[in-house]
């Protein structure tokens, strides 16, 4: 009977021919069993959810139990479930079926059921549930052990359920990094609670290809710790940037808070080496303010566009005319000096051309007297000296008007224009 059942088409075979066929008749009753569960399971497969004969092959194939369970009570509540869930679209059911065929070996009421609920109320799509179907409860209940005592606003702002859930990384990545954190902030969970606050995608970079190298960065720069979310995910070179700013507010004795406020204003500029940067504050402070901190700082904190400006194209140029109009007995005495150096072309220009209008050379007093090398004394700059020193600036000559023209030799108003 069981030969038969397992296999009709022996009844088709000739008497000679199943005389010869060894174990014919050695079918067992669970082997009997395994088919018909196999055949229910694949009917059921083709007429719940619509999948073909070869569809319904390779999940049976893949399945671990399916063909040894009663498919009434083993399969078809799982399917019908399912399908509750995707508001009875078949496609949906098919993709997760096809997807992770092992989805029909777990317990309806002890996997499926809740780890469905948790995504839901995760805020994620049913469709995923192959991404959390595996997950131990452990795991699950590991974001909320990872000692850095938030509340489950501050832990889902964090570490959000969704992103814990199916994200294989954060799972593995996030405890590692928080106990290097702890570490380098010496166990104050205030520190790391705002590290993580400040940052929560800090948690998904490498520790060992990023945050570690980062955070050396940091220590040599002289900043705190907690500057790590600050720079967690610039790119390296406004990390550099960032950190040769901390340098030089070390330096100058700018509060964190004025560094913060600083870098923020330079940070969408282009990024500059470590190198050039300090070149250009060394400049300004020696050749500007004089070797001055105070006068540098101030300067800095008032107009932090002075930090973008090029060292070669615009600071140098500018200070060159500086000391060139002091040489000539027009000094700059605007308080506004950081202002000089870090406005625009235009503006500069505006700025600069009425002291050279307003210039009458017979003004001089005497602490603009300068020494003739030729005459050996002391002497007035006349006008011709004057005008001399004006065609030292590496302008075209059509870059000076002179009040009047046909007599430019004896005019006493000189227009500078660009």
């Amino acid at each position: 009977k069981n030969a038969i059942l397992s296999r009709p088409d022996l009844l088709s075979y000739s008497l000679k021919k199943l005389r010869n066929m060894s174990n014919v008749l050695g079918t067992t009753r669970s082997k009997y069993a395994v088919l018909r569960f196999e055949n229910e399971s694949r009917a059921i497969l083709r007429d719940v959810i619509g999948l073909s004969e070869e569809d319904a092959d390779f999940v049976l194939s893949h399945s671990r139990y399916l063909s040894l369970r009663d498919p009434e009570e083993f399969l078809l509540p799982k399917l019908s479930y399912l399908l509750s869930k995707f508001d009875g679209c078949k496609k949906h059911a098919t993709l997760c079926v096809l997807e992770n065929p092992g989805l029909l070996d777990y317990s309806l009421h002890d996997r499926i059921m809740p780890r469905m609920k948790l995504l839901i109320d995760a805020g994620l799509d049913p469709i995923q549930i192959n991404e959390v179907i595996s997950l131990s409860q452990h795991e699950i209940d590991e974001r909320k052990g990872l000692n850095i005592n938030m509340n489950d606003v501050e832990l889902n702002h964090v570490i959000p359920l969704k992103a814990w859930l199916i994200q294989r990384h954060l799972r593995q990545s996030a405890k590692p990094v928080i106990e290097y954190l702890a570490s380098q902030v010496n166990g104050s969970i205030k520190d790391l609670k705002q590290i993580l606050l400040e940052e929560p995608k800090l948690l998904n970079l490498s520790l060992l290809k990023t945050i570690q190298p980062r955070m050396e960065m940091l220590t040599n720069a002289g900043s705190p710790p907690t500057d790590i979310s600050n720079i967690a995910m610039l790119s390296q070179k406004k990390v550099e940037e960032y950190c040769t700013i901390c340098q030089l507010c070390r330096k100058l004795g700018i509060s964190s808070t004025q560094r913060d406020y600083l870098y923020g204003s330079v940070c969408n500029a282009r990024p500059q080496s470590s190198r050039s940067l300090l070149e250009k504050v060394d400049y300004i402070l020696h050749h500007v303010f004089g070797g001055s901190k105070q006068k540098l700082k101030a300067a800095i904190l008032k107009e932090p566009e002075l930090l973008k400006r090029s060292l070669k194209q615009t600071i140098q140029p500018r200070a060159e005319v500086l000391h060139l109009l002091e040489s000539i007995g027009l000094e700059d005495h605007s308080s506004d000096m950081a202002r000089f150096f870090a406005q625009p072309e235009s503006l500069f220009t505006q700025h600069l051309v009425p002291k050279i209008e307003n210039w009458n050379p017979s003004e001089l007093d005497e602490k603009h007297k300068v020494k003739d090398p030729k005459a050996g004394n002391t002497a007035e700059l006349n006008e011709n000296d004057i005008i001399g020193t004006l065609k030292e600036f590496s302008l075209p000559l059509t870059a000076f008007v002179y009040s009047d023209e046909p007599n430019r030799d004896r005019a006493r108003v000189v227009h500078w224009r660009r």
